[in-house]
């Protein structure tokens, strides 16, 4: 694995782009929207994440390029971190990016190509979605789905240190996507299927989701009778054998919306 294309240069696809170039791969970064193409393009980065900038000056120009649409040119692996954002009223996520992104893909890549999916979807849209795009056009397809799972400010340190998640349609797919996240992260986790992976990432997300929330009800409790919730929490957690109490963060985030069945599995943060 020495080419691969990143499509959608959000916060995901934007940490992965610079993380697999300071590793030494070439890497095509594409994305839709031309401010954050013109943005990128001039070596400045649309979000902030330490790192990130001082990266892509470095290997802009060499072993990263940021374009608007896919070239028809040969890549070893195509990995798909575009939106998928959470409908405000119906919470069903929208996946129409994702469908337009390996549809992409399919017209631009051979079929050799390894796509890999790494937006954040519901257990089962890999197969549902992405696969029936690349089979349409190119009658099989290698297919991976392998969840980004770092925090913001400790990306790049976390794409290399913490455990990869890889779950491939068959053995040859995850054996491609080893091969091109050995490159990246120290440890491998392989999976059964496509979907064991999908729903790892959406248990870290519903965890991280649940002890943030705990965290800012135990706030909204201390305001109501006037304590202050770092000093509860702090004394809470002192040599206390179970699972450290997260800090309140804001409050209004979970005010009144905790998240029914068909939503509390959904991040709130959409991962592109």
């Amino acid at each position: 694995m020495n080419r691969v294309a990143v499509v959608g240069l959000g916060y995901v696809g934007l940490t992965l782009s610079v993380a697999l170039a300071r590793r030494g791969l070439a890497v095509i970064g594409c994305d839709q929207q031309p401010r954050v193409v013109a943005t990128l393009g001039a070596g400045r980065s649309h979000l902030y994440e330490p790192g990130v900038e001082e990266a892509l000056r470095e290997h802009l120009g060499t072993r990263l390029r940021v374009v608007a649409t896919l070239p028809h040119e040969p890549v070893d692996a195509a990995v798909i971190c575009v939106s998928t954002p959470v409908d405000p009223v119906t919470h069903a996520p929208q996946l129409e990016q994702l469908r337009d992104a390996a549809r992409a893909v399919a017209e631009t890549c051979p079929p050799s190509t390894l796509v890999v999916v790494r937006s954040t979807v519901p257990i089962g849209a890999t197969r549902a979605i992405v696969l029936p795009e690349l089979v349409r056009r190119w009658g099989s397809a290698r297919l991976a789905f392998c969840p980004e799972r770092t925090i913001q400010g400790q990306a790049l340190r976390e794409l290399e240190e913490l455990p990869q998640v890889i779950g491939g349609l068959d053995a040859a797919s995850a054996d491609a996507a080893e091969a091109l996240f050995g490159r990246l992260a120290r440890r491998l986790v392989r999976v059964s299927s496509l979907e064991a992976a999908e729903m790892v990432k959406l248990i870290n997300n519903c965890h991280t989701d649940l002890i943030y929330s705990f965290g800012n009800e135990v706030a909204l409790i201390a305001e109501r009778f006037g304590l202050d919730p770092l000093e509860a929490i702090r004394a809470a957690n002192v040599e206390y054998p179970r699972p450290d109490l997260s800090r309140a963060g804001s409050t209004s985030i979970f005010r009144g919306t905790w998240p029914s069945a068909s939503s509390s599995c959904w991040p709130r943060r959409a991962a592109a």
